[in-house]
């Protein structure tokens, strides 16, 4: 039983990923534009390192210098601050597009270590669904 030529089967393949993707990313900007989580935690800290970068007070945890917490994700989100602005809304909406750039990755790194196309993509399904992550 074939499923069309080679060329076909493939445009498939990456329609179906590309699907999941946009899937998965689309919850997540609809969760960003929809819902106003109350900060807590983490994502409470994070922010405020990332409006200390954007004030330019640099990195540091309540008021003193810190290296204690990792310092990728508030500099990535004071970057996209500084370039949009400090609403709380501009934030959400970055923390999508950089869901976009895990769901490629977990698509890459779930195909180069399971040597499946199928692995991959159910991979990828399972996260582009997973409500802690949206």
């Amino acid at each position: 039983m074939s499923f069309g030529t080679q060329s076909q089967r493939r445009w498939l393949r990456r329609t179906v990923v590309f699907a999941i993707v946009a899937l998965g990313f689309g919850l997540r900007l609809w969760f960003a534009l929809k819902i106003t989580p109350r900060q807590v935690s983490d994502a409470h800290t994070y922010s405020n390192m990332a409006l200390a970068f954007v004030a330019g007070e640099g990195y540091q945890s309540a008021g003193l210098p810190s290296a204690y917490i990792p310092i990728g994700y508030p500099l990535a989100l004071a970057g996209v601050e500084h370039l949009f602005g400090t609403d709380p809304g501009v934030a959400r909406v970055a923390n999508a597009v950089f869901a976009l750039g895990t769901m490629l990755g977990l698509f890459t790194i779930a195909r180069a270590v399971t040597r499946s196309r199928l692995a991959a993509t159910l991979t990828l399904l399972l996260f582009a669904l997973y409500p802690a992550d949206i």
